[in-house]
């Protein structure tokens, strides 16, 4: 088991092969936290499956494959209610969108140290989360993440 985790758009690139660099770098996160047998709150599959249809990047019965595989491969967590309330005192306290604060409350209250996120801010620790732009760092910098 592993304290990283993800949020949706490292899903999405991960998928998405267009970006060829992004891409890259999802994919080999997705591998490793399927290595680490990882949690992932529910919420990312949920956004993921609703951008992926409504960008229409596959099929649905493509995306829909992919995103049964995570949960047959992952550990998935749903949001609680005090993830809620949480998330709402995120959302006051830091600008964020409300549900990318639902999905920092459901990875702390899991142990999630860190997120990888591209959506919010790089570096950025709230509470016991440290919010991590994987396609800032160098690629030694994303080794030892994932080492």
């Amino acid at each position: 088991m592993t304290n990283l985790s993800l949020d949706t758009n490292i899903l999405f690139y991960s998928f998405d092969p267009r970006d060829r660099r992004k891409h890259s770098i999802a994919t080999r996160i997705v591998a490793y936290l399927y290595q680490k047998d990882a949690t992932i709150p529910l919420q990312c599959l949920s956004e993921f499956y609703n951008a992926a249809t409504r960008k229409a990047l596959a099929a649905a019965h493509v995306t829909e494959t992919f995103v049964v595989d995570l949960i047959d491969n992952l550990r998935i967590e749903p949001a609680n209610s005090q993830d809620v309330v949480s998330a709402i005192g995120l959302h006051r306290q830091t600008g964020f969108q409300y549900f990318d604060c639902l999905v920092l409350a459901t990875a702390a209250r899991i142990g999630i140290k860190t997120l990888f996120s591209e959506d919010m801010q790089h570096m950025r620790q709230i509470g016991s989360v440290t919010i991590v732009n994987p396609f800032l760092l160098t690629a030694a910098e994303l080794d030892r993440f994932l080492s």
